[in-house]
């Protein structure tokens, strides 16, 4: 892509513009609010409601949001501000970033942010382009403690390249194209994934429970989310079979005790990746702080479960060096007698698990695993010697799925940084896509010039 025949220097987080070009202030383009939460207490604000009550879980990005889980009546809006059609919805505590686009008139909770943009003064797609070109000028102007927060203020004050109107038109119109295809794209790798993880699942599926010898006898194991199993196994629970701790706490600890070169890892649901701990996005911890509770003073071999927000995900603590204790929100299980972590990781990554979930919450939407249901938790307990051989058959069976489905993750995640960059190009001037037309031709990529090919041949 060309650039512009000149360019002028900024002070802020865009650097340069175009020179025939400005800059302004969202506040100036854009009425930001600040949602609330209508009393629970008072059942009029709910009952029989069908105005829509958005919450940060329920941000999707450019797929307008024409549904939410709660609904508000008439009555709740004496008390909150009804967010307009069409307007940007952002999260303003934890992911700040992370954003949606109301599909009807709705309301927010707390953690968002709405921005309304004037028609008249802004193409409002140009105003959320601009929005996620500044996702860094946005983190800038957070406050941190525990956890991010931005308020209104702040994010008016951020600075958005201004062109005119005209030329606003044409980069929504060129980055819509863009981005559509790059959409595209990772839907399809996305749903490649999925289909993988369901081929994977049915392998780990049938060896935790029915094993690998294809003439075992079986019997009925007395238990709903199992089924039958081989006759010479076992079934026990978590409690009688493991070591289990969660931290109940951090005793003040602040965000800003978090370093990147202490004594201890400090271990979290983020840093799990294919079934290990990512040591290098631990943030570390002072030798006090790990000494404060040595019950989730980590081993190799440890299993780790999360029990907050996406509950069940797991990893095994390996190539540990050093000294590793857990953040709230993961249980350390580590096995007493009968099992091998690497088995029971299977098993919870089965649908066994999944269906235990499921009978124990009776169909409700669980926000967290709670010990003393964990602790019930009834497995399948072959000898050792025949769990490490259901182990080796899964590693070697899913080993080139696990494969593809990090080719295709490695694409996914090029695609999308591929997309941020490119509409920061665009909305800050560093393109000039003015006289952009789609190409005619296109094929299985959606263009003839074939912009995916940066993930396509990783």
């Amino acid at each position: 892509m060309k650039k512009y025949p000149a360019y002028k220097e900024r002070r802020d987080w865009v650097k340069e513009i175009p020179s025939e070009w400005d800059a302004i202030k969202f506040k100036f383009v854009a009425n930001i609010e600040t949602g609330s939460t209508p009393p629970k207490v008072d059942n009029s604000n709910y009952e029989g409601g069908n105005i829509l009550f958005v919450k940060p879980d329920e941000l999707n990005g450019f797929t307008p949001i024409i549904d939410s889980k709660e609904k508000i009546t008439k009555k709740a809006l004496e008390n909150s501000r009804l967010i307009k059609e069409f307007s940007l919805l952002t999260c303003a505590i934890g992911t700040i970033g992370k954003f949606g686009i109301a599909g009807s008139n709705c309301i927010t909770n707390q953690q968002i942010n709405s921005f309304t943009f004037n028609p008249e003064k802004i193409n409002p797609k140009f105003g959320v382009y601009s929005f996620i070109a500044s996702e860094d000028e946005q983190w800038k102007n957070s406050t941190t403690n525990v956890v991010a927060i931005i308020n209104k203020t702040s994010q008016s004050r951020i600075f958005i390249p201004y062109p005119s109107l005209r030329e606003q038109h044409s980069i929504v119109r060129f980055l819509d194209y863009k981005t559509g295809q790059i959409d595209r794209f990772i839907a399809s790798r996305q749903k490649q994934i999925e289909l993988l993880k369901e081929q994977k699942a049915g392998i780990i599926n049938k060896a935790v429970t029915k094993g690998i010898d294809q003439n075992v006898k079986l019997k009925a194991s007395g238990i709903g989310w199992i089924g039958d199993i081989p006759e010479h196994w076992e079934i026990w629970k978590i409690k009688h079979t493991s070591y289990i701790k969660g931290r109940i706490g951090w005793d003040g600890l602040r965000s800003d005790e978090f370093f990147e070169n202490e004594y201890a890892f400090l271990v979290t649901g983020t840093d799990f990746i294919n079934g290990t701990v990512n040591w290098k996005t631990c943030y570390q911890i002072t030798k006090e702080r790990y000494l404060q509770d040595k019950h989730i003073q980590l081993r190799e071999d440890d299993l780790l479960i999360t029990k907050d927000g996406t509950i069940g995900k797991t990893a095994v603590v390996k190539g540990l060096k050093g000294f590793a204790s857990l953040n709230s929100g993961v249980f350390v299980v580590r096995p007493l007698r009968k099992y091998k972590s690497d088995f029971l990781y299977f098993i919870l990554n089965s649908n066994v698990f999944t269906q235990f979930i499921n009978i124990t919450t009776t169909g409700t939407t669980i926000l967290h695993l709670y010990q003393n249901v964990f602790e019930i938790f009834e497995f399948t307990i072959p000898p050792i010697d025949e769990q490490q051989a259901i182990i080796d058959y899964i590693n070697k069976e899913t080993s080139t799925i696990d494969t593809l489905i990090t080719k295709y993750q490695k694409q996914i995640d090029l695609m999308q940084e591929y997309r941020t960059s490119l509409i920061s190009q665009a909305v800050t001037g560093k393109i000039d896509v003015r006289g952009w037309e789609a190409k005619k031709k296109e094929n299985q990529y959606g263009s003839e010039e074939r912009p995916l090919s940066i993930a396509a041949e990783n």
